[in-house]
């Protein structure tokens, strides 16, 4: 197992991270594992990305990127149906 943090999500997510394409690259080495298996976080780390991504960043552009990282996402409390 593989502990994400913030830093690699950043470069992930942030195409301005000067670690950008390092960060894209270790994800495609994981190609055709089974994610949630191999790595893992926090809710913490989830958390603390969102807010240090650019306000141009989406919400839905991190749904989409956290599906290719193997996450599921529920309907946050309060919405409507």
């Amino acid at each position: 197992m593989i502990f994400v943090d913030t830093s690699f999500f950043f470069a992930f997510f942030s195409e301005i991270d000067k670690d950008h394409v390092r960060a894209v690259e270790a994800f495609q080495e994981l190609e055709g594992r089974n994610l949630p298996d191999v790595l893992v976080t926090t809710d913490h780390v989830v958390f603390e990305t969102r807010s240090r991504l650019p306000p141009s960043s989406s919400a839905s552009t991190c749904r989409m990127g956290g599906r290719r990282l193997g996450w599921s996402y529920s309907r946050p409390i309060g919405s409507a149906s």
